[in-house]
């Protein structure tokens, strides 16, 4: 008899349609930045290569209140309701506008009181421009994800990656500086909202000209708690790089910043899941569907549980070799940097999925509480470990901080949605330890075979510790 609770096959082969639209998508846009950070930081140098990544964190960071959990709220509610996919279209394009004037404002502040130098100044200008591009074209693939026609996303950022790579790549050809290298990136910022803006009003709808006053309160009530969590995720993320840049220079920043990039690199592969899962959860919420929330919950939740662990114990064990072969041997430093974050990647995956129940649950004060806490947590812990150890400080305080984040996400799944399996969770990472502890004592030996001995002692470990074996879940809702 088949389970009442499982998706139908439809939804299946739909979701995972949409999510090899996105693989694809997001590996287009990793390799892309991969590519150019790699040349970036070869040929800007340490020095140049860290002012570029401080402008781009600087920018980013302010530019982020334009965000505004906008996106998600406006992802959640036509998906649910897509009667009125014009209005709650309208209602975002217009708070977006305003709260882009407001950030773009901001970060004008900002750059004075900082004193930056007239160059770096019209960089940030260029920077936030190409913000403000990006910002309104991410809410036209929100509508996109609403609707789950996620091919559209592909289509754009195929367009967006040629663009940036061609122009960039000429630019590293000819040595050009970092202002360069940005206004290329706010180029091709610029073509994509021109085009998908036009695919959303030619093949969904055109924002609503008159927007109910009772929705839009409630619109900006959500989206407001929504992004002042999305908030304090992203500055987590991009705080070391302006403590680092302010107590220390643009060379710690760079030895940072090249293994720290590698851990957000890789959560791409999360925020595949985030995007493709939202409407479709969101669906089953507005459907009070609790069951199948529990059902898909506990069924994802070790796969992305032993998945990221498997690639922290990658990035721990082999990180100055990836760091030499990835950035040169200059950046030799940042081996250790990577070491150090190396589990953050299993942090940050299990935060990333218990968040996306947060939010399509409407538990909005959860995920803020769950932000805003690591958030306070890291600047308090970096006034002092950055100006002692650097970088190294940074990378210990940011992984302090991601462990926080981890386990309050992991409390309240286990407290308010469903219990989790707290003693698999616990054995996978003692699986982690012993591999670990093994494969350091055979270091010297060929680099495929530490690899291959990696892996084959963390499946054996898995399987001779029960992990692999079905728990019980107990749903909280009612």
């Amino acid at each position: 008899m088949p389970d009442r609770l499982s998706f139908s096959q439809d939804v299946i082969d739909l979701l995972v349609r949409n999510y090899m639209f996105i693989l694809i998508s997001r590996v287009l846009r990793i390799g892309t930045g991969f590519l150019l950070l790699f040349g970036l930081a070869r040929s800007l140098g340490v020095d140049g290569f860290g002012n570029f990544i401080f402008i781009v964190n600087l920018t980013a960071s302010v530019m982020s209140v334009a965000f505004y959990g906008i996106g998600q709220t406006l992802v959640r509610e036509v998906s649910g309701d897509k009667g009125r996919a014009a209005i709650y279209i309208g209602i975002a394009f217009k708070l977006r506008g305003y709260f882009t004037v407001a950030a773009f404002m901001a970060l004008l502040l900002t750059a004075f009181i900082m004193k930056v130098d007239r160059i770096m100044f019209i960089a940030i200008l260029i920077a936030a421009l190409s913000e403000i591009f990006r910002a309104f074209s991410d809410l036209a693939k929100d509508v996109f994800r609403a609707y789950e026609k996620m091919h559209y996303e592909m289509f754009l950022t195929t367009i967006y990656s040629a663009l940036v790579l061609a122009s960039v790549s000429v630019l590293i050809f000819l040595k050009s500086g970092y202002t360069y290298v940005i206004a290329a990136m706010c180029a091709a910022n610029a073509a994509q909202l021109l085009i998908s803006v036009r695919i959303m009003a030619g093949k969904f709808t055109r924002p609503a000209r008159t927007l109910p006053k009772d929705l839009f309160k409630v619109f900006v009530v959500n989206s407001f708690t929504l992004g002042v969590g999305v908030l304090f995720a992203q500055l987590l993320a991009r705080v070391p790089a302006l403590f680092l840049k302010e107590y220390k220079g643009a060379a710690d920043v760079a030895f940072f910043e090249t293994g720290h990039g590698l851990i957000i690199q890789t959560l791409i592969l999360s925020e595949i899941f985030v995007t493709v899962f939202l409407p479709r959860l969101s669906v089953l919420a507005s459907e009070n569907d609790f069951g199948k929330i529990k059902t898909t919950g506990r069924k994802l939740f070790k796969f992305f549980l032993l998945f990221s662990v498997n690639v922290s114990i990658i990035f721990f064990v082999f990180s100055d070799e990836l760091v030499r072969l990835l950035y040169g041997a200059k950046y030799a430093q940042s081996g250790g940097v990577l070491r150090v974050l190396s589990f953050a990647v299993a942090f940050l995956f299990i935060t990333n999925f218990v968040h996306i129940f947060l939010i399509s649950l409407k538990m909005q004060k959860e995920f803020v509480l769950c932000n805003l806490v690591p958030f306070i947590f890291v600047c308090v812990t970096m006034v002092y470990t950055v100006p002692a150890y650097g970088f190294m400080g940074a990378a210990v305080s940011g992984l302090s901080a991601y462990l926080v984040s981890f386990a309050l996400s992991c409390y309240i799944m286990h407290r308010e949605i469903f219990k989790l399996p707290v003693s698999g969770i616990i054995k996978v990472f003692m699986a982690a330890l012993f591999v670990i502890i093994g494969v350091e004592a055979i270091e010297g030996v060929w680099l495929s075979a530490r690899v291959a001995a990696v892996e084959a002692a963390f499946i054996l470990l898995i399987g001779g510790l029960g992990i692999h074996k079905r728990y019980r879940y107990e749903t909280k809702f009612k």
